[in-house]
């Protein structure tokens, strides 16, 4: 992977998402998520705050390492937070092993 893709691209996709003018969005979008979950392309991990109590296992997926280590360290205090590396084109779950897909 070349430096574009591996450092360019994750820092402008984490700037881009962070934008304040999506947290309603994200509230009410990531908020209804309930039991487990998959986020497919988590990024940096924007998302992670707005999780309810409800998610009770969540699948962090993205195939960028760089943004998976800027993710894992935004988890909330909560261990059912599982991250993969892995685009969505093969997703390592068992079909129909999920109550939610965030996307």
């Amino acid at each position: 992977m070349g430096i574009y893709q591996e450092r360019v691209v994750p820092a402008l996709i984490g700037l881009a998402m962070a934008a304040p003018l999506l947290h309603p969005f994200r509230r009410r979008v990531v908020g209804a998520a309930r039991g487990r979950v998959l986020e497919v392309g988590v990024g940096a991990g924007d998302n992670l705050g707005f999780y309810s109590p409800d998610v009770t296992e969540l699948f962090a997926l993205d195939p960028s390492a760089r943004l998976l280590e800027r993710a894992r360290r935004r988890v909330p205090a909560r261990p059912e937070v599982r991250f993969l590396q892995a685009g969505a084109e093969a997703i390592p779950l068992d079909d129909r092993s999920l109550d939610t897909v965030v996307m």
